[in-house]
């Protein structure tokens, strides 16, 4: 009989205890219990220094001094504590650190018997050890901050001992590792710590192999195949119940009882397991060109396709130098997602966890779904228990971290923002020991999560990728609501599609920074299919079609619901402003036969069109704005049309950091329509350049490249200070094309206007005030200073009359006889400023 390599595959002779190839240590069924089931490198190599550096001392100073070697050691069912414990001390003896006859061993969950004879034990095991096997057994599990007194007891003999024998304690890890990051007291006696991690599929599978090897059976490779595919299907599907290497052992006697059951069916007896013989219903797990195949579906995400499929390539050029016999070098792919809502991080994560478990990196390549308020305690102690629970639950899989920069926010110095430092500390060094072990995948908004990577220095270091989703486009959110219909059974028209096409356009176009992309559409396809299912529960149709969806199922087009002759109807009615009449109408026009353009040359058209509104207050500027969103809402080019007005106070904060968030928030609430800024010049204050007005114009240019075509602002004020405020940035110069200048009203506008605030109340004037109103009016334009009011000095003068013309008829009102034309009439006597 041979024997197999299990790191180069090479056939060795059966006395063989080293590879005759790569010269490795060979596994059989004799040393499966050290160098298998107990598969354990980084716990050998501590134990491997340990020995080393006890041994150097005492044979440097020809001591007996002894060390703190007192260990705790936990673990799932199965994981092979006993065996672990038996192979530390093995070593411990065999380097002549620890007596064999000094060995004592207590199941701990029988209190009463060794409690009353702890100090006795301590003293038997003099040069040796006590380990307390099951020490969880003792634990209460009903009470937060459980008190064991049997603990109290063991540590008081360990000080008393000083360090002789040494203590090992081992049992459950769910019960005993929380207890242990609650208890300092317990952590300060015992030098080491390990925590046995579930064995992968790969370690099940030769825990079975070498267990049939001990009944004298070998795989063939269908079979071997198909074995490893069991245990993958049951790491994958694992509970809180699995019993690890007992699953392995008896999944062998299994395969034993089907091979002795297929022989005496008049098999051959030939010591060789068929595929046959592996009894189980169990999915085969896809192969990575089955996965590729499934992202290449995917709708846009081209960067994301590149990386998976770079990231394979890395993992396979890795296991080919191991194939030739080179050194196995540790390789992590802990990645940084960002992006808005929507992008499909959670499913880029699925993807890459399907990718690295195809290709044999990780094992099970499930993802755990975690954020700050599953990572982050209450109290002192609960942190690194919970982000080490969801460490280990994700172990062989993807740990997908959702807005991973709340870990770094908090009140300066307040218990959530050191908990949070501490969650990320203890998530780093996770990361290194287990670099190979698990992926883990931060994500969250881009600005957040740069900001997230230089809170501390060793984030940035320990992510290997870091990649951006943008936004998907409204062809590509289409897309998706098609990929909806079709995914849950339903059909859709031509006239719904087309529908569906300038409804996410529309959402496209007027999209803030919280976007929820994707999310969006799904939530279009809800209501959709509510409102089909309204229409065909209220239908009398005979045949009713319940999966079939059409253009009624959607909400009515309002995009066109503003036509724009009525909005060149309500400009024409303003006063004066000729000038801008004509520049507004031939700007209608030009956008108009633009996208005819476009769409006969199958493009797609876009407008990025931004204005200076020059003129004195009062001549119209925010009306003509408020009507700009109309006409642009009317041809399609913003989706909602409203205003939004605002000045310096509205986007400028007075401390640091408030000004970026400020400024955000009102471009995204006007997302789809005009922001209006008043006397914008005032946010470049002269000989400031730290001013946060500064701050403030550098995001809004900001947006207006990177959200072109979603939203139009109109700059306002005094002409020469907005010449000047276009003039002191050269990225102001090339942002605003669009210069409309607002004249001044004459004396007769001016009359006009205040004409039609006296009709407006369904007054009239007498012919003397008529006249006395125009007199006065022409002299306040010909007169005017640069406090000119325009628009809003007519106001004042109306309503002043108002006033006048109430108090001069007062004696009257309660006079039944009074007549309608009093009431209704302004005198020449009631025209005073």
């Amino acid at each position: 009989m041979f024997k197999t390599c299990k790191y180069c595959k090479t056939l060795n002779r059966k006395n063989a205890v080293f590879c005759k190839r790569c010269g490795k240590k060979i596994v059989t069924g004799k040393n499966i219990q050290t160098d298998k089931i107990i598969d354990r490198d980084e716990i050998k190599n501590t134990i491997s220094v340990l020995v080393d550096s006890v041994n150097q001392y005492r044979g440097e100073w020809n001591s007996n001094l002894n060390f703190n070697i007192n260990i705790l050691l936990t673990g799932n069912t199965g994981t092979g504590k006993n065996l672990m414990t038996d192979y530390i001390i093995d070593s411990l003896i065999s380097a002549n650190v620890l007596a064999k006859d000094k060995i004592k061993k207590i199941e701990a969950s029988d209190n009463q018997n060794f409690l009353s004879k702890l100090p006795e034990l301590f003293k038997e095991a003099k040069s040796g050890a006590v380990v307390f096997e099951n020490f969880h057994r003792l634990i209460p599990t009903n009470t937060k901050h459980p008190r064991v007194p049997a603990l109290d007891q063991i540590l008081n003999e360990i000080d008393k001992s000083g360090n002789d024998p040494v203590v090992i304690i081992h049992g459950d890890k769910n019960i005993l590792d929380k207890f242990i990051l609650n208890n300092p007291a317990m952590k300060n006696r015992f030098e080491y710590y390990f925590r046995l991690q579930d064995y992968s599929s790969s370690e099940l599978y030769e825990i079975c192999r070498n267990k049939l090897e001990e009944f004298g059976l070998r795989l063939e490779q269908s079979s071997a195949e198909r074995l490893l595919a069991l245990f993958k299907h049951l790491v994958k599907t694992k509970k809180s119940t699995f019993g690890n290497g007992y699953a392995a052992v008896n999944t062998a006697e299994d395969i034993v009882r089907a091979y002795y059951y297929r022989v005496s069916k008049n098999s051959p007896d030939d010591k060789k397991i068929r595929a046959v013989d592996i009894i189980g219903d169990f999915p085969n797990p896809k192969t990575l060109d089955e996965i590729f195949a499934e992202i290449d579906e995917l709708i846009g995400l081209e960067t994301i396709k590149a990386a998976l499929r770079d990231i394979a390539s890395q993992v396979q050029h890795q296991k080919n130098r191991i194939q030739q016999g080179e050194k196995n070098v540790k390789i992590g792919f802990h990645l940084v997602l960002t992006g808005n809502p929507g992008t499909g991080k959670t499913m880029i994560a699925r993807k890459l966890g399907d990718v690295l478990a195809a290709i044999g990196f990780l094992d099970k390549g499930h993802v755990v779904e975690t954020d700050k308020s599953s990572l982050v305690g209450r109290y002192v102690g609960e942190t690194p228990y919970k982000v080490t629970k969801k460490c280990d639950e994700a172990m062989g899989g993807v740990l997908f971290i959702d807005e991973a920069y709340a870990l770094a926010q908090g009140s300066s110095g307040g218990s959530s923002n050191q908990y949070g430092k501490e969650a990320i500390e203890t998530i780093l060094k996770r990361m290194e020991d287990d670099r190979d072990k698990f992926v883990v995948v931060a994500a969250g908004y881009r600005n957040e999560m740069e900001r997230f990577l230089n809170s501390n220095p060793g984030l940035k270091s320990r992510f290997d990728r870091f990649i951006h989703i943008d936004d998907y486009t409204s062809e590509q959110l289409t897309e998706i609501f098609r990929f909806f219909v079709k995914k849950n059974g339903y059909k859709i028209t031509e006239a719904a599609m087309q529908r569906v096409a300038e409804l996410i356009s529309d959402m496209y176009n007027s999209r803030s920074a919280n976007f929820a992309n994707a999310r969006e559409v799904r939530r279009l396809f809800e209501q959709t299919i509510i409102n089909l299912s309204k229409r065909v529960s209220q239908s009398s149709d005979d045949i009713k079609n319940y999966s079939l969806i059409v253009e009624e199922d959607f909400p009515p087009d309002d995009k066109r619901e503003i036509k724009l002759e009525d909005v060149f109807d309500e400009l024409d009615k303003l006063v004066g402003l000729d000038n801008l009449k004509i520049e507004l109408k031939k700007l209608a026009a030009y956008v108009q036969a633009e996208e005819k353009r476009k769409k006969l040359l199958g493009e797609k058209s876009t407008f990025n069109l931004h204005f200076v509104f020059m003129g004195n207050p009062g001549t119209g500027k925010t009306t003509v704005a408020r009507l700009l969103g109309k006409i642009f809402k009317s041809l399609g080019i913003l989706s909602r049309g409203h205003l939004v007005e605002v000045d310096r106070s509205d986007l400028v904060a007075g401390f640091v950091g408030q000004t970026s968030s400020k400024t955000d928030e009102i471009i995204d609430s006007a997302m789809g329509g005009i922001l209006f800024i008043d006397e914008a010049y005032s946010l470049v204050v002269e000989n400031s350049p730290n001013d946060f007005g500064q701050q403030a114009i550098q995001i809004l240019l900001k947006r207006m490249e990177d959200d072109g075509g979603k939203f139009i602002v109109v700059a306002a004020g005094y002409p020469d200070e907005m010449q000047n405020f276009i003039e002191s940035n050269p990225g102001l110069e090339s942002r605003f094309k669009k210069k409309l200048i607002f004249k001044d009203y004459n004396g007769e506008q001016l009359y006009r206007i205040f004409k039609l605030m006296v009709d407006s109340k369904k007054m009239r004037l007498s012919a003397e005030a008529e006249l006395k109103v125009k007199t006065l009016l022409k002299d306040i334009y010909e007169n005017r200073g640069s406090n000119f009011g325009n628009g809003r000095t007519v106001r004042n003068l109306f309503e002043n009359c108002l006033e006048n013309q109430s108090f001069r008829i007062a004696p009257l009102l309660n006079d039944a006889e009074l007549k309608r034309e009093i009431l209704l009439t302004i005198e020449a006597d009631d025209i005073k400023l």
